[in-house]
């Protein structure tokens, strides 16, 4: 047998081992049956339920856990089921492989307490549930006193701890009669911040007041505003829903929307079918059935309120020509995210300066990456509720590939409902596969701090003289020279400029809407020299790119030498 002869018996040896040892064929699922019974759970306690999955020795047996109902349970990526509130949700279980569902129905129980005085009491079941979860407390350990009335501290307190309010800053006003160490000065301290409830002017906060039905409902409404669950109706639909009260005339004139909202929303109720009784002071029964009617709305207490988070810190990473060195401190320094159950973290830092620098913004950037024991796409479904239970849109996707390696990452973008004034927020969460069961998770937030235009960019008003030139961009380029001297006209560009107030978030690219350009320099009666860049859609002063999307300024500018365009 010469060598050739040898080599391709060789090839054919390794190609009957590779047949003779294969993997078996793949199994599919055929259907997953998870407790078809009726099932239960009491509130504010946990139970698992089971999903079995036929073919029994299927090949990809993983199955996504939801809810139909979260305000009543909650389902974690483990079948693990919690209730809430009395009711029933139907649980589902989906397979990866396939989509195919199956559904049992869970029934939540009341809870119950432990205070003598609350036995048959008609919001003993709200009470139980706001007791369990350590939002409110009793009196002592064996008495709530459910019609003794609220003080101003206390309910501030109460909304506080149901709201988790804790990792708040606190960094309200000071008020003289919260004192540093009063039992409740930090609970007050984040309510104010998080503009719940305010003072009564002249530094006082007034802990020890009892609150009116009307105030508890405006801190309720407050609390609807404040996560955008609401708006206050109008003033004819104010009048429409207070009409049905005979004492309505006794709401006072500042509390009247309010008021009307939490009537709207089911928060407040009336003491009897036509009675509202505004100014009476409100029970400590009364505030807890208003916090729990309240939960029912944010769904403060499932899964998206409990789940375990963390907190990034937002560090400066650099700044633009023409603003100060450091940005100034307005609000945001950290922010805390939602974090899978049981993820491992591998590294939280702080990132490298950008590469490129930003023109006009600073950048405030934070990064941590975590090891979670779930698959990809059921740890990227969890994140995408979990981050729109927090107040986050989806901003968009990517799927990024290595050829060598064979990896993906799915990338999802998030944003704010409402932005910060003076930032722009963007959380990037990236999965990436990790192991059988693991994913690889990896949180880039970036702050893009927008300051104000500084009080010292704004230009005089005793420019006298303004030369340099202009381009503008059409069938050919035109270029010609600037030279003004009438002080109408002075007065219109010097106007106009100083009208912009939103500095541009990055270098402006340019483009084909770019239709013209001017580079002048503003002469003042001084000797002071300003230079201004004028285009279509922006302006530069002394540095300073400043945002002009009507076109403002360069339209003066076309007017006074008759330029034709976007004029």
């Amino acid at each position: 047998m010469n060598l050739p002869q040898k080599i391709i018996l060789i090839i054919g040896a390794i190609l009957l081992l590779i047949v003779c040892f294969s993997s078996p064929p793949t199994r599919y699922v055929t259907e997953p049956n998870p407790n078809h019974i009726p099932y239960s759970v009491a509130a504010n306690s946990s139970d698992q339920l089971t999903a079995s999955i036929t073919p029994v020795d299927a090949t990809d047996q993983a199955v996504c856990w939801t809810s139909g109902n979260t305000a009543v349970a909650t389902v974690g990526s483990n079948g693990i089921v919690t209730g809430f509130y009395a009711g029933t949700a139907n649980i589902t279980a989906t397979t990866v492989e396939g989509g195919l569902s199956a559904t049992s129905a869970v029934t939540v129980t009341q809870g119950t307490t432990g205070f003598s005085d609350l036995h048959n009491y008609w919001a003993q079941g709200q009470i139980a549930d706001l007791v369990a979860r350590g939002a409110i407390r009793g009196v002592t350990q064996t008495e709530f006193m459910p019609d003794a009335f609220t003080t101003r501290a206390q309910l501030a307190t109460m909304l506080a701890a149901d709201l988790n309010l804790g990792s708040l800053p606190g960094t309200g006003p000071t008020f003289t009669d919260v004192p540093a160490g009063a039992w409740y000065h930090d609970s007050v301290s984040a309510a104010v911040y998080a503009g719940l409830v305010s003072g009564y002017g002249g530094g006082q906060f007034g802990p020890d007041y009892l609150v009116t039905r009307e105030q508890m409902a405006t801190m309720a409404a407050q609390v609807l505003l404040t996560r955008q669950k609401a708006a206050c109706p109008d003033p004819a639909a104010t009048i429409a829903i207070l009409a049905k009260y005979q004492d309505q005339g006794s709401v006072d004139n500042w509390a009247r929307s309010a008021v009307a909202l939490t009537i709207e929303q089911g928060i407040i109720h009336g003491t009897t079918v036509n009675t509202l009784a505004p100014q009476a002071r409100a029970t400590r029964a009364e505030a807890a059935v208003v916090i729990w009617e309240l939960n029912k709305l944010l769904e403060v207490g499932t899964d998206s309120a409990n789940v375990n988070t963390i907190t990034l810190n937002l560090v400066p990473q650099n700044g633009s020509p023409g603003m100060q060195a450091v940005p100034p401190i307005i609000g945001t320094t950290s922010l805390t995210l939602p974090l899978y159950p049981d993820a491992i973290s591998t590294s939280q830092e702080f990132s490298m300066p950008f590469e490129e620098t930003p023109g006009s913004w600073y950048v405030r950037v934070a990064k941590a990456d975590y090891i979670a024991s779930t698959g990809l796409t059921n740890l990227e479904a969890w994140y995408v509720q979990h981050m729109n239970d927090l107040g986050y849109q989806q901003d968009g996707n990517a799927t990024t590939g290595n050829l060598k390696t064979g990896v993906s990452t799915q990338g999802i973008i998030f944003k704010p409902n409402q932005q910060p004034q003076g930032h722009s927020i963007e959380v990037d969460l990236s999965f990436q596969y990790f192991s059988k069961g693991q994913t690889l998770l990896e949180y880039w937030v970036t702050d893009l701090v927008v300051p104000p235009r500084p009080a010292t960019n704004f230009i005089p008003g005793d420019v006298a003289e303004i030369d340099g030139s202009i381009t503008v961009y059409g069938t050919k380029v035109t270029q010609f020279k600037v030279h003004i001297t009438d002080i109408t006209k002075i007065q219109s560009l010097v106007s106009a400029s100083n009208s912009l107030n939103q500095v541009i978030q990055g270098v402006n690219p340019g483009g084909p809407m770019i239709w013209g350009t001017a580079e002048l320099v503003f002469h003042t009666s001084t000797g002071e020299e300003i230079p201004v860049d004028i285009d279509t859609d922006s302006v530069s002063v002394n540095g300073v790119g400043l945002q002009d999307y009507g076109g403002t300024v360069w339209k003066v500018l076309a007017s006074i030498y008759g330029i034709n365009g976007p004029n």
